[in-house]
């Protein structure tokens, strides 16, 4: 039996509540951030199941918390090992962010991946709706302008995508999807193959590249939020805030302007901002070389919108 019949089969023996859920990546090194995105996902969505998917084995803190917040564990090993395998066909070392994949070997029929470093401000049913046209739907990328955090220049030259697939450039820290869109054994081998592209893969963004190559690939359906903006289909129109712009651009009531209106803002992602500095590890080592300190911090001392990301993170 294939590994993606056996997890079709694991995930049908768990009835019902397994149909759509959303996974979530996370370690005890980002606990923090892993419980602000917990606390502000349970506040709008109590129903929802969840699933961690680990980072490292490293989990026994976060694991602390898994009756609060209702979470079940991916452990299939055989799954994860496989996604470390494919991050080692792009990098030296094995990059955990891969372990994403996982997604489409899990127990839910539909579901959302969402990057720990967000605060989630709505009820996300609105995005599982749009599953009924689309086979992926990624948040508000698949701008010109975010290309270079999927490929460089050179990708073109090489004429194996088109115009359109290099043009979706999508972030892949909110992805919603189902099972079903990849065999697993069949895009495991793709993803192999796909290294051939490292070269002109922007890989400080780990798998960013590599799943979007996969999902313009794949010849089904495939849109943002972005896109979906003003259409029949997405009649929320919420937005995406991306926490390092400008604190101006964040309107009272938790909304932003885009092209031309005010919108509410479902999600506030922190990607690239809350990572420490050069000169926070400096000052850590001379604290901790005086010991005054003795664990670095996860987040950045400067980290923008902090006091908001707080406000959830010890939500009662």
């Amino acid at each position: 039996m294939s590994l993606s019949k056996k997890a079709e089969d694991k995930a049908s023996q768990q009835g019902n509540m397994e149909k759509r859920g959303v996974y979530f990546v996370a370690n005890d090194r980002v606990l923090e951030l892993a419980l602000g995105f917990l606390q502000s996902f349970r506040h709008y969505n109590p129903d929802i199941p969840l699933c961690l998917i680990p980072f490292r084995k490293d989990t026994e803190r976060l694991l602390q918390y898994q009756e609060k917040f209702h979470f079940q564990v991916f452990d299939d090993e055989v799954i994860l090992h496989q996604c470390d395998a494919i991050s080692q066909h792009f990098h030296p070392n094995i990059v955990g962010h891969y372990r994403k994949l996982a997604c489409w070997a899990g127990p839910f029929e539909e579901f959302l991946y969402i990057d720990i470093d967000t605060l989630i401000l709505k009820n996300l049913d609105f995005v599982f709706s749009l599953l009924k046209d689309w086979d992926f739907i990624l948040s508000f990328s698949d701008r010109p302008e975010l290309e270079q955090w999927v490929w460089k220049p050179g990708i073109r030259a090489q004429q194996v995508l088109s115009e359109a697939q290099t043009g979706f450039s999508a972030n892949t820290g909110f992805i919603c999807s189902r099972r079903e869109a990849f065999s697993w054994d069949e895009m495991r081998k793709k993803a192999e193959k796909a290294s051939s592209l490292r070269e002109w893969m922007v890989l400080e963004c780990m798998d960013q590249a590599l799943i979007n190559y996969l999902i313009v690939s794949a010849g089904k359906p495939h849109t943002s939020l972005y896109k979906r903006l003003d259409q029949p289909d997405y009649p929320e129109g919420y937005i995406e805030f991306w926490a390092g712009n400008p604190a101006k651009e964040m309107l009272p009531g938790r909304k932003a302007r885009l092209d031309g209106k005010e919108r509410d803002i479902f999600m506030i992602h922190w990607a690239g901002t809350w990572q420490l500095r050069k000169w926070e590890i400096r000052l850590f080592i001379l604290l901790n070389l005086f010991r005054l300190r003795k664990r670095i911090w996860t987040l950045s001392l400067r980290m923008p919108f902090k006091k908001l990301w707080k406000q959830y993170r010890y939500l009662p």
